[in-house]
């Protein structure tokens, strides 16, 4: 994007950085990127507060925020959390088949499963799911730290690095497909099953569970699809707020 066109588009931005009107496409397009809220990210010391500045943007946008605990009393609550925590869904977004009703027809809830549980930020706009989770890190390592859970192929990650000074975005599909995700896990389990058996040869009143930590190889900064897999969610997320 050339100067002019971009101090076109920032003026844009910040005449409606005060309302609440924002389109999420926006965000991802016009400001994530810049210079600007790269700088934000490097005063950001820790994930926590990398979720509180998101939650501080997208209360911004023309998505009202709904509390987790009004959203838990919809009746179709449980289908809902069942939809989005599928593995195996090619989209980045997610239809149901059934018409789920709510009050506000645009509306996101942070933490909608709780805090322990992803995604972090669940959208929603007239019958469509859009899940985003956020991955931070503070020090200057290449790839999101995904401790013992793989990435999913229909959640929508943004990464934002201290170290770096830098962010990026990107679907779990872009990562992992069904294939490899059933040979992770298959391996996991296998391994697991053996530490049980050997676990029970030893007399102890503590049993052995085995807990894996997955590792990426992909330098996020620097891997040659960066650009577009990030056009590619742009994409998905103009589709989402149409």
């Amino acid at each position: 994007m050339n100067i002019k066109k971009w101090k076109r588009k920032k003026e844009k931005y910040k005449m409606r950085a005060n309302t609440n009107n924002l389109k999420l496409k926006e965000l991802f397009s016009d400001y994530f990127l810049t210079k600007e809220f790269k700088e934000i990210i490097s005063n950001i010391e820790d994930g926590k507060k990398f979720e509180k500045k998101l939650l501080e943007i997208f209360k911004n946008t023309e998505y009202v925020q709904l509390s987790a605990k009004n959203f838990a009393k919809n009746e179709n609550f449980k289908e809902v959390k069942k939809a989005i925590n599928k593995i195996y869904s090619t989209s980045g977004s997610i239809k149901l088949n059934k018409q789920i009703k709510f009050k506000e027809s645009k509306f996101f809830v942070y933490q909608p499963f709780n805090s322990q549980s992803s995604p972090d930020f669940l959208f929603y706009n007239f019958g469509k799911f859009f899940p985003l989770e956020a991955k931070f890190t503070s020090k200057k390592i290449k790839s999101p730290v995904w401790n013992s859970g793989l990435p999913k192929t229909h959640f929508n990650y943004i990464f934002g690095s201290k170290g770096k000074k830098d962010l990026t975005f990107f679907t779990g599909k872009d990562f992992i497909d069904k294939k490899q995700y059933d040979q992770v896990i298959k391996l996991v389990n296998k391994k697991r099953k053996e530490l049980e058996k050997e676990g029970k040869k030893i007399n102890s009143e503590f049993s052995l569970y085995l807990r894996p930590m997955y590792n990426q190889k992909t330098n996020f900064w620097k891997y040659k699809l960066r650009e577009t897999n990030e056009k590619k969610l742009i994409q998905l997320i103009k589709e989402f707020d149409s």
